[in-house]
């Protein structure tokens, strides 16, 4: 058989084939999944698929990836949920979805890759990937990775990606050094989609980074309560 790697935005009759796969590691509702991938663009989000081609021209998604912007860092991405179909694991798919990205995150002329991993860090180590301090990810509703690892690549900004982020306010700190040493943390899984805090964070931090939401700012008031629902 023979694979290919699309972007969502350029083959949208592959949307619900994505939210089939995605869902079958992290459920969520229908219209949660179309919102969110409807949001795939070349000015990213960007959410890249695996497809595999039979011989008679049958198509099946067998990956997925997503990159998004890092909040005040207009050279970086960070890439979420990453999977790969169950049936078609262990075929060395995962680190083709891995470089791809890569050479897509190339393209556009980004020079950093970030993501986050709970127990898969052997794995992302050998493609490259080291301990960085927390980031965080440009969505409508701004989210801080508490543990990421990073990636450089060896590209150069394009002109219109090098524009000051959007005015929004960061839950964390920014980085201000692109690696930082291990602490002994466990890092969270971008394999399964999930965020870990460091071990001793209860297990509601569980999440699914492609769709979690995040805490607002505090210093935002609550909307006036005479508002219909």
């Amino acid at each position: 058989m023979d694979t290919e790697f699309v972007l969502l935005h350029n083959r949208r009759d592959l949307t619900q084939r994505c939210i089939e796969l995605l869902n079958s590691e992290w459920p969520r509702s229908q219209g949660l999944r179309e919102r969110n991938l409807a949001q795939s663009s070349d000015d990213l989000p960007c959410s890249i698929v695996l497809l595999e081609r039979s011989r008679s021209g049958k198509e099946r998604v067998v990956g997925y990836c997503k990159i998004s912007r890092v909040l005040g860092m207009p050279d970086s991405v960070i890439v979420e949920s990453v999977v790969v179909a169950i049936e078609s694991r262990g075929q060395g798919l995962g680190r083709r979805l891995m470089e791809n990205m890569e050479d897509t995150a190339q393209r556009f002329g980004f020079k950093k890759v970030y993501l986050s991993t709970h127990d898969k860090v052997g794995f992302y180590k050998r493609l490259g990937y080291d301990y960085s301090e927390s980031v965080s990810v440009l969505k409508p509703s701004t989210v801080k990775i508490n543990d990421s690892l990073l990636k450089k690549l060896d590209a150069k900004v394009l002109p219109n990606f090098s524009k000051t982020m959007l005015d929004m306010i960061s839950n964390g700190p920014n980085m201000s050094s692109p690696v930082a040493p291990s602490h002994g943390r466990v890092s969270a899984d971008c394999q399964n989609g999930h965020i870990l805090a460091p071990p001793a964070a209860p297990s509601s931090h569980l999440r699914d980074m492609s769709l979690c939401d995040a805490q607002p700012p505090s210093n935002i008031p609550p909307p006036p309560s005479n508002i219909p629902p």
